[in-house]
This record gives structure tokens, C-alpha cells and sequence, in this order.
């Protein structure tokens, strides 16, 4: 499989800390007592959202990532649905004014989007022809057609596929060696209890919160469904998505975490690892995400490059691995052991 390209993430993290600077920024000028008699204010903070929102994710996202500019149409759209939230019912004149010219233009950007769509799917359809992984495929389809993978837009679409939609069942992979990653570990347990605190705590701290502000309590809310909607999506994955050997590649999944291709031909060693063994200085534990210890060591002859979430990449010639049959795996490998 050819690796992606390289992809600097300090302009995603730009974007993300500017868009929450400038949502609080605007909120907490809209709860000022001067801002319901101030007649600039209103209109100020309609163009701050409205404009402003888009413009950012435009010269961090679609300048650098060369994500299609049609997107930005998109980000409008949903900066209408935020300042809608922020601004006061009586303060949304200005808003409405986007509004209409939203309405304008929405019979051609419904035109584009419909034509992207089915681009995507057809694309999506001929790797699924070929590949079984759900991340793999979307990835390829997003690459064909907008020119890029887009790794944040296919790490949340595989947090609702196998967060939300984990009941459904996947693709039946070809007749290569899998090794799974949960059944003989505490893995599906502790994800369980996890599951049960976040909603459990998630209830209570809205309904403390909420006397103290409502809008905060609503954001609080917000992140919580979202890192439970990880959760489950991270034990869904897991489950769902074991190691696999090919003639040629070790296939890494742990879960929405990492996911890549490591060439056989890059394996110097396999030793099996016990846990109270510290690791060595600059191993990478993909076994932290299964909130297990390790049982396997990889030794690579030189520095691979590991891929995770959003375009993460971590450079490492050691990996640590949880395995429920780390003999047979290492067998199947057939490595020569580590000196």
C-alpha cells in the first residue's frame, strides 16, 4: 500500500484553538448588559460567526490540506447553526440576512454536494470491491475525489460507524491469518465499566451544571456524548477489526486508533514480552489502548512510521503489541527471536 502523504497537523490545531477562542470570545460579549443596547454589537458579532468562522477554516483547512473549497459552503452553513445558538433571539436580524442568501445559493451547492456524494460512493464502492476495511476504503474514496485523504473526516466517520453503527456486520475479510486483540484481556470489561460511569456522570454533571449556566452545561454535555461515542466506537473497532498477515504486511488495528500497514520485510525480531518488564526507551505500546499490558515486541531493521487518528505519525523501530495468542502470532511471523 502506498504511504499517505506527510501531513502537519499544527494547522488543524490552529484552526480548533482560533474557533474556540473566537466562540468564547463572542459568547461572552453576548452576555454583556451592554449588548442588547449597543446597535453595533449585534451585527459585529453576526459577521465575527457568520464570516469568520468560515474564513479560518478556509486559510487553515482548505489552503493547507487541499480539502475542496465547496466544503467552506458547509462550515457557512453550520456557522449559521452556531450563531444562532450564541446570538439572542431578539439580537438575530443581521443573522437572518445570511440567512437568505444561504437560500440563494442552495439549489447549486445542493447540485455540488449531490454530484460529490455519488462521486464518493462510486469511489467507495470499487475499494470495497477489493479492500475489506471500512477506514482503509473511506480514505481511498476521499483521496479520489477530493485529492486528499482527509484523515479527520474519516477518524469521525469511523467513530459513528463503529460508535453507532457497531451492530452491523463487517465485511468478510479474506482467508488471512487474524489475530484478535480482546478476548483473552480485561480489554471489553474495563470499556464496559467506562461506558457505564461516562453516562452515568455525564447525567449528573449536566443537571449540577445546568443551575450554574445552561449554555456550559450544553457544551459539557456535548463533549461527553462525544468521548462516550469514542468509547464505544474504540470497542466496537477493536472487536471488529483484529491484526491480519498477509504475504507481505503485518495490517496494525487497535480500535480508532492506529491503523497501518507494517511490510514483513521491515521485521527483524519477535520476542514475547511479560508485564513486569519495563519497556525499552522509544518503544511505541500500541497495548496502552487496549488499557492492557504488552505480550509481544516487534524489532523492525529501521525506523517505520506508525499512523493514528487524525493524521497522527509517530516514527518508532520498536512496537509493543497485545496479542491473545502471542505464540501463535509470533510463529506465523516466523521472526527470528531478539538477541
Amino acid at each position: 500500500m502506498t504511504a499517505p502523504p506527510i501531513i502537519t497537523r499544527k494547522p488543524l490545531y490552529y484552526f480548533i484553538v482560533l474557533t474556540l477562542l473566537l466562540l468564547a470570545g463572542e459568547l461572552t460579549i453576548t452576555r454583556l448588559a451592554r449588548f442588547t443596547t449597543t446597535p453595533g454589537l449585534p451585527f459585529a458579532v453576526t459577521v465575527d460567526l457568520v464570516v469568520g468562522l468560515p474564513v479560518l477554516y478556509y486559510l487553515f483547512i482548505v489552503r493547507r490540506y487541499k480539502v475542496g473549497w465547496t466544503t467552506v459552503a458547509g462550515v457557512f452553513g453550520l456557522a449559521l447553526v452556531v450563531a444562532a445558538g450564541i446570538l439572542p433571539p431578539a439580537q438575530q436580524l443581521y443573522l437572518g440576512w445570511f440567512r437568505k442568501a444561504l437560500l440563494l445559493a442552495e439549489p447549486a451547492l445542493l447540485v455540488v454536494l449531490v454530484v460529490r456524494l455519488r462521486r464518493l460512493v462510486h469511489h467507495y464502492r470499487l475499494a470495497a470491491a477489493i479492500e475489506t476495511d471500512f477506514l482503509l476504503n473511506l480514505a481511498a474514496s476521499f483521496r479520489a475525489v477530493f485529492g486528499h485523504p482527509l484523515p479527520f473526516l474519516v477518524s469521525e466517520a469511523a467513530m459513528v460507524r463503529y460508535g453507532l453503527l457497531g451492530w452491523l456486520k463487517p465485511a468478510a475479510a479474506a482467508a488471512q491469518p487474524a489475530f484478535s486483540m480482546h478476548r483473552e484481556s480485561a480489554f471489553t470489561a474495563i470499556m464496559g465499566t467506562l461506558l457505564l460511569v461516562s453516562v452515568a456522570e455525564m447525567g449528573g454533571v449536566h443537571l449540577l451544571v445546568m443551575r450554574w449556566s445552561p449554555v456550559v452545561a450544553y457544551w459539557l454535555l456535548g463533549l461527553s456524548v462525544y468521548g462516550t461515542g469514542f468509547l464505544l466506537g474504540h470497542l466496537q473497532a477493536v472487536r471488529q477489526r483484529p491484526l491480519l498477515l498477509t504475504a507481505t504486511t503485518l495490517r496494525i488495528r487497535v480500535g480508532l486508533v492506529w491503523n497501518f500497514d507494517l511490510p514483513l520485510a521491515a521485521l527483524a525480531a519477535a520476542e514475547p514480552w511479560r508485564d513486569a518488564e519495563p519497556l525499552p526507551e522509544g518503544v511505541l505500546n500500541l497495548a496502552q489502548q487496549l488499557i492492557t499490558p504488552p505480550n509481544v515486541l516487534l524489532s523492525c531493521h529501521h525506523a517505520i512510521t506508525a499512523l493514528g487518528p487524525y493524521g497522527l505519525r509517530k516514527t518508532t523501530r520498536q512496537l509493543a503489541l497485545y496479542v491473545d495468542k502471542p505464540a501463535e502470532f509470533m510463529q506465523a511471523l516466523n521472526l527470528p527471536r531478539a538477541i
